[in-house]
This record gives structure tokens, C-alpha cells and sequence, in this order.
């Protein structure tokens, strides 16, 4: 039979062919631009060409953040069934970034996880290159600021023969602010 007429394949079954698979156009923030420190959490949204859904059964897709001396992961944390997937990355002690991004192209990881479309074809997880268009690092200004500052005093602690009137100098690690946000003088 013609396609599509009585009795044709067409006809007779309701089949789908979707050999498209997604793949990632760019990756951003809906967190604010500006700096973070310690406890504060960042949200990372990928977007994928179509809609996909993720199984975290095993374990569950994460992505390797470029935050210093000891790279940290955004784990993830919603949008199965969508077209954006949002990781969740909360700053930790010593994590520093003057404009965060992800460690390269294929710092996604499934991480024993899933990532596929509605027909069951596999995510390709590769990202853009970091600090190239669509990248979080040129669609977003986060600055990390996990470095706590340390002090030095002189005279030092337990310091004898300092004279009454001799001034203390404390030398901080990096500038300082008041809690009020007023400069230190």
C-alpha cells in the first residue's frame, strides 16, 4: 500500500524515529552576579537543544567547578523533564574564583546517573570551552571568595619590652571591611 494509506506501516503502527540527540547550547546562573563567600549557594543552569530527564537511581550528574587550589562540584538538583537542568554548588572554605566557571568541556559528569530524552538517547554532556560565549564564565560575573583573611600582629603576642606608648600594627591578608561595610582605618 501507498504511505500512509489503509494498511500501510504507516497505517498500522504509531512508530517514532528520533535519532536527534541532546545536546548542550549553553551554560548559566539565575543567581545574581556579584560575590559570594563561604555557605552561600550558587545555581548553575545548563540548557540542553531539547527536553531531558534525568534518573539519579545510582547516583546522580554533577559538574566540576573551577574554584582554586581544590576544584568543587555543583551536584545536581532540578529540572528533569525540561530543557534546563540546575546544579546547586555552595561555597566552601578556600574555594576563590574571580569569575567562576566550570573546570573545561567535559566537566559534566553522570556520575553513575542519566541524562537522556524522552525517546532514551544519551545526552552528549560536552560543554562549551570555559570563558567562550555561552560559557557560565562569560554569561555571569560570580566572583568565590572562600579565603578567609588572617592577621598579623606586631608586636607579637607574649611580645616584652614593648613600651607603653608604642603603636600596634595589625597587617591583614587582604583588604578588610568593617560589619557595617564601612572602611577599616
Amino acid at each position: 500500500p501507498s504511505p500512509g494509506a489503509s494498511n500501510s506501516l504507516g497505517d498500522n503502527k504509531a512508530l517514532v524515529i528520533d535519532g536527534i540527540v541532546p545536546t548542550i547550547s549553553s551554560v548559566s546562573s539565575s543567581t545574581n552576579n556579584g560575590t559570594y563567600k563561604i555557605g552561600n549557594t550558587i545555581a548553575i543552569n545548563v540548557t540542553f537543544s531539547e527536553l531531558v530527564n534525568v534518573v539519579t537511581t545510582n547516583g546522580s550528574p554533577r559538574i566540576k567547578l573551577e574554584t582554586g587550589s581544590t576544584d568543587q562540584y555543583a551536584a545536581y538538583f532540578s529540572g528533569s523533564g525540561s530543557t534546563i537542568l540546575t546544579f546547586s554548588y555552595t561555597v566552601q572554605s578556600g574555594d576563590a574564583s574571580s569569575d567562576l566557571d566550570y573546570q573545561s568541556t567535559s566537566a559534566l559528569e553522570l556520575n553513575s546517573g542519566t541524562i537522556k530524552d524522552g525517546a532514551g538517547n544519551s545526552a552528549t554532556l560536552t560543554l562549551v570551552n570555559p570563558g567562550t560565549s555561552n560559557s557560565l564564565g562569560v554569561n555571569k560575573s560570580i566572583v568565590i571568595d572562600g579565603v578567609i583573611p588572617t592577621v598579623t600582629f606586631s608586636p607579637t603576642n607574649n611580645a616584652t619590652g614593648v613600651q607603653l606608648n608604642s603603636n600596634i600594627t595589625l597587617t591583614f591578608s587582604e583588604a578588610v571591611r568593617k560589619t557595617d561595610d564601612s572602611a577599616l582605618s
